[in-house]
């Protein structure tokens, strides 16, 4: 069935541009604006109280947000189109820092879930926007691209936020990161009337957003690969969380070494990981076989985490650092790939529900993994679980060789996130 017409006849590159970089000057501070409070968890729980790893919670609940955001991005699209939704966004998720500035226990409770409810829509409704404006020749790459605005986003958290509560408190850069996202929100206001585009969104209906969150759900799970694609997103996303949030940890207080390598490992991952969207958008387009290359990285994932769990004290640094780096190179880089697989086999017209629907199944496996992670570890040690995320990974890869076809002839049909 021929459901992206939109995509058989490639644009000039030129007219992809103008909506990739305002993506990605939308991308970056939603994305810092995600990770601000846990990069100024240590100064919040000081002045209020809370432990420190009330950090844990946040994030948690952020990501029960975003299980709602991400299957209302259907409803978004249809009353306000793709763009100015995500302008929208992004000033939710301003609105949600200001809360947490309030400093008490329920204040950074609904923070946290704003925050998830209004970052989920970004990366569907920017996948709904390229869809329709990418070169299938090209396609692997500009999502990649887009899609590493999300590391590039914790990296501005990280140097900003840090900065200002040295300089002054938590608050003020909570604050500071807010008025950078009203500020991006403002910025691209130009580029709306050109970006934009609600002729081409589904139209608006009297259908209860409810409906329409099940109908992105739907969507995923009655077409077989779609939902294949999820699972193993789902399964590479454990990877990502669970080296993210508990490499340094790993390595400094299990195996011994200093944090400052610690420190340095977990940033090399991060950079290896914006390389790696990049490199392997770009190796898909080439190669035309997307699908056998997300296999390649479950695999090569897979045994990084493993040889992971083998880090000594003793090793040369080099040796360290470099693992650190493949490690980051595929499970932070698969993203982009992925997702462009996922936009190209949905139908015309519904990738932003099919991204959104994606999105809600991303939030469940990433309150899920790291809470199972942080159990394995606790009772049976942090090696454990890597080597379980390990298998995870390997399970995932043969069933999307087994189960998802290259060939472009295996699409949902129109009418799947009709709700």
């Amino acid at each position: 069935m021929d459901v992206l017409p939109h995509l058989q006849e490639p644009a000039p590159i030129w007219a992809v541009t103008p909506a990739l970089t305002a993506l990605i000057v939308i991308q970056v501070p939603a994305s810092a604006a995600y990770v601000t409070i846990q990069v100024a968890a240590p100064e919040v729980a000081r002045t209020t109280g809370l432990p420190v790893e009330f950090v844990g919670v946040f994030t948690a609940l952020s990501y029960l947000g975003a299980i709602a955001g991400g299957a209302l991005t259907l409803s978004l699209l249809r009353r306000l189109g793709a763009f100015r939704a995500c302008q929208v966004a992004v000033i939710g998720c301003a609105l949600a820092l200001a809360a947490t500035t309030l400093a008490t226990v329920w204040a950074l409770i609904v923070g946290a879930l704003l925050l998830g409810l209004a970052h989920a829509p970004v990366t569907p409704l920017g996948s709904h926007v390229l869809a329709a404006r990418t070169p299938p020749a090209i396609r692997g790459l500009v999502f990649s691209i887009k899609q590493a605005a999300v590391p590039l986003g914790g990296v501005l958290a990280g140097v900003l936020v840090t900065a200002v509560v040295v300089a002054s408190d938590w608050q003020s850069a909570v604050w500071v990161m807010a008025s950078l996202c009203v500020l991006t929100a403002l910025l691209v206001m130009p580029l709306r009337a050109h970006l934009d585009d609600l002729e081409d969104a589904p139209k608006a209906s009297r259908t209860s957003p409810w409906r329409e969150m099940c109908g992105s759900i739907r969507c995923v799970v009655e077409h077989g690969p779609i939902l294949t694609l999820v699972f193993v997103g789902c399964a590479f996303g454990a990877a990502q969380w669970c080296f993210t949030a508990f490499y340094v940890a790993f390595v400094a207080e299990d195996r011994g070494l200093p944090l400052v390598t610690a420190g340095v490992g977990f940033a090399i991952g991060q950079a290896a990981g914006v390389a790696g969207r990049i490199f392997w958008g770009a190796v898909a387009d080439r190669s035309g076989r997307p699908i056998r290359l997300l296999v390649g990285l479950g695999i090569a994932m897979a045994g990084g985490l493993t040889l992971l769990t083998l880090t000594d004290a003793a090793w040369p640094k080099a040796v360290t650092l470099a693992l650190a780096a493949l490690v980051g190179v595929t499970a932070i880089g698969w993203n982009g790939v992925l997702i462009a697989e996922v936009a190209r086999r949905s139908p015309s017209g519904q990738v932003a529900a099919v991204a959104g629907g994606f999105v809600a199944f991303f939030a469940v496996s990433t309150i899920a993994f790291p809470l199972a992670f942080a159990a394995v570890a606790l009772l049976v040690g942090y090696a454990a679980g890597f080597i379980a995320i390990a298998l995870l990974c390997l399970y995932a890869s043969w069933r999307l060789y087994r189960q998802v076809p290259e060939a472009d002839d295996d699409r949902a049909d129109d009418d799947c996130a009709d709700a």
